[in-house]
């Protein structure tokens, strides 16, 4: 089990790593989502990653930034810990994301710099609407996954 975990964090790490994530905040993440806690302690996380606590904190800081997880620490207790903050978490990143209207934003800027009719502002015109259609839609998806979600646990 240990052995399957660990594969698992690794291969989640190099297809997040793959999209942009950086490969220890990737690694942290998934050991994080795969605890029985959905928490880990700076320790845990060196323990389990093989890594120096500073490598952990660094992380962190990145997930904790991006939205993927919240440092706590319990009261009377001097250890940090990493959690999920809530089991929507990948909704509340999804839904309050502002980049995507941004960078429709400036797109759209793009395309008045270097003119709508020429070949980079028709290129930058349609990046700009995928852009805002990715932002228009995102709502929506969320109240379909949340649907869906409420229809999987009555049937349990």
């Amino acid at each position: 089990m240990v052995e399957a975990r660990a594969e698992f964090i690794e291969g989640l790490a190099l297809v997040l790593a793959g999209s942009g994530l950086q490969r220890m905040a990737a690694r942290v993440l998934g050991a994080v989502l795969s605890s029985e806690t959905g928490s880990l302690t700076v320790p845990e996380l060196t323990e389990t990653l093989a890594v120096s606590p500073a490598a952990i904190s660094g992380a962190g800081r990145s997930l904790i930034q991006a939205g993927f997880l919240i440092k706590s620490r319990n009261p009377g207790d001097r250890l940090d810990s990493y959690s999920l903050g809530s089991d929507h978490w990948y909704e509340a990143v999804i839904s309050r994301n502002p980049v995507y209207p941004r960078l429709a934003a400036e797109f759209d800027r793009g395309v008045g710099a270097v003119g709508a009719e020429t070949a980079a502002g028709r290129r930058l015109a349609e990046t700009r609407d995928f852009f805002s259609f990715v932002a228009e839609r995102t709502p929506a998806l969320v109240e379909e996954w949340q649907a869906l979600r409420a229809a999987r646990a009555e049937g349990s």
